[in-house]
């Protein structure tokens, strides 16, 4: 069984993966998604939004928050963060806001299924993410 600090440290590790791969696509992709003023918005909002979950996250487990409670603060964050996107600059933001309320509120109802609701709503929400930007990248460049 992990220990408090192994808990933490796996905990950092998920979310700062997600920053490691967001660094290797942006270099990789660099000409292409640099080149239009969109993908550059969607890089630094995304970028600021996992520095926003690592140091959530990394703050709740620190103090002793039960990883449960931490994910859950998660989804805040991830609703505030769509919801300003949506709000400034990509209307599309709401469909994963709605994702976000709907896991909440699955959590809260059937406790049973948090967290391992995640590995569905996880990628779900990648995916409906990655799609919304593609479709409207294309529409702006188009």
């Amino acid at each position: 069984m992990l220990d408090r600090l192994d808990r933490l440290v796996v905990h950092l590790l998920i979310v700062a993966s997600g920053l490691l791969v967001l660094t290797v696509v942006s270099l990789v992709l660099r000409r292409a998604l640099l080149r239009n003023a969109y993908h550059r918005r969607m890089i630094l909002f995304i970028g600021v939004v996992l520095l926003a979950l690592l140091s959530q996250r990394a703050t709740a487990l620190c103090f002793g928050a039960p990883v449960r409670h931490a994910l859950f603060a998660d989804l805040h964050v991830l609703l505030a963060a769509c919801l300003v996107g949506a709000i400034f600059f990509a209307r599309w933001m709401l469909v994963l806001a709605a994702i976000i309320v709907v896991s909440a509120l699955a959590a809260l109802l059937l406790p049973g299924l948090f967290p391992a609701g995640s590995v569905v709503i996880g990628p779900l929400f990648v995916f409906t993410f990655g799609h919304y930007w593609r479709r409207e990248a294309q529409r702006v460049a188009g």
